[in-house]
């Protein structure tokens, strides 16, 4: 059997899970179609390629981020279905944007969570979105809707774990140890944390100055 193959048969032991997700969807009164807003990062499935811990790589595959369910999705005979074992993957190269599944901490407790890999190296640079679902209020004519948050940036050195950065102060901590010519570096250079082009000028420079 193809690598594409076995992994198309590894993959759809995930349907019972999958229908588990609907039923608890259905409880909650989720029904996507009826709900304002977005739960995907593009609703349509694009390109994308696999690549799996151990090299090997599975092409011509069409998913889709779902953000809001943290998932990759694809669909299988018209019925969609999502990776049930994010961990043995490597990336994703999903259309122009390339993903990587890792740790993170949020409120002191560790978590997983797909990740855009934005700059890669020694130093990788992550952005982490963020979609909740609002149920809304009946009693004041609010419908339920899906609600697009603000991205964040997390620092992870190698494959270790992510950290949110929002200051320099806390770049330099979670870079150390590092030289005092980066140091000198990030406390001279003018960064917006919220700006994705001037963290990822930081990153870069932070791995072409640690090789």
């Amino acid at each position: 059997m193809s690598s594409f193959g076995q992994y198309r048969t590894d993959i759809s032991n995930a349907v019972a899970k999958l229908n588990q997700d609907k039923f608890n969807d259905q409880v909650k009164g989720i029904d996507y179609e009826q709900i304002e807003g977005n739960p995907f990062l593009e609703k349509e499935f694009k390109p994308a390629v696999i690549i799996k811990n151990d090299g090997i790589e599975i092409r011509d595959f069409l998913l889709r981020y779902n953000v809001y369910k943290n998932s990759m999705e694809f669909k299988q005979k018209e019925i969609v279905l999502y990776i049930a074992d994010p961990s043995s993957i490597s990336k994703i190269i999903l259309a122009h944007r390339t993903f990587v599944y890792a740790s993170y901490t949020d409120s002191r407790k560790i978590r997983l969570s797909y990740f855009q890999l934005l700059v890669d190296g020694k130093y990788q640079l992550l952005k982490k979105y963020n979609t909740v679902y609002n149920p809304g209020e009946p009693k004041s004519n609010k419908s339920p809707m899906f609600e697009e948050l603000q991205s964040g940036f997390y620092l992870r050195y190698k494959n270790g774990m992510a950290h949110e950065i929002h200051s320099k102060k806390e770049l330099i901590k979670i870079l150390q140890p590092i030289s005092s010519e980066i140091t000198s570096y990030i406390q001279k250079t003018k960064i917006n944390f919220r700006n994705e082009t001037e963290l990822a000028n930081t990153i870069t420079y932070i791995n072409k100055s640690s090789n």
